[in-house]
C-alpha cells in the first residue's frame, strides 16, 4: 500500500508555510520546481545539507506544446527524491514543493495527469526506503520558493 510513504504538510498561507519550514528539523532539505520557460518545460531540484555545497539535478522535458508545468513539478519531485536516495546517513528529509496538486497526487493511487511520473516517484520512494528503512520523508507545500 502506498499511502503514508511520504508525509505531507500544507499550511494555509505563505507566512504559515515559512514558519513551518523553519520549525521542521531535517538532515537534508530539498527544494523542487517545475517551470515553463521560453517555450519549454523544465524541472530542477537542489539538496541542501548543513554547510556542504548544494547538490543539483535538472531536466528538460521538452516543448510546452507537448508538456505542461505540472509534469515539470512532478519531475522536479522525482529529481529531488533521487538526490535523497543517493545521500548517505539521512534519517529525515524535507522536500519543499510549490505546487499543491503535486503534493496531493503523491498521496494518492488514483490515475490522472502525469500518472506515469507518479509511478516513478512511488518506485523511487520504495527503493529508497528499502535501503534506508528509518528514513522519514516529509513534503511541505510552500506558496513560492521566493523569500523562503
Amino acid at each position: 500500500m502506498w499511502a503514508g510513504k511520504i508525509g505531507t504538510i500544507m499550511e494555509k498561507d505563505k507566512e504559515g508555510a515559512k514558519r513551518k519550514l523553519s520549525e521542521e528539523e531535517a538532515d537534508v532539505r530539498v527544494y523542487t520546481d517545475g517551470s515553463g520557460i521560453e517555450g519549454g518545460i523544465r524541472a530542477a531540484a537542489v539538496l541542501l545539507r548543513g554547510n556542504r555545497p548544494p547538490k543539483y539535478l535538472q531536466h528538460y522535458l521538452g516543448s510546452s506544446e507537448h508538456h505542461v508545468v505540472y509534469g515539470g513539478e512532478c519531475v522536479g519531485l522525482l529529481l529531488g527524491l533521487e538526490l535523497i536516495r543517493k545521500e548517505r546517513n539521512v534519517t529525515k528529509a524535507l522536500v519543499a514543493i510549490d505546487n499543491q496538486a503535486t503534493i496531493q497526487a503523491i498521496s494518492s493511487n488514483k490515475s490522472g495527469p502525469g500518472h506515469h511520473i507518479l509511478d516513478q516517484i512511488h518506485n523511487t520512494v520504495e527503493k529508497t526506503l528499502a535501503n534506508k528503512p528509518d528514513l522519514q520523508i516529509q513534503a511541505i507545500w510552500i506558496p513560492a520558493h521566493q523569500g523562503i
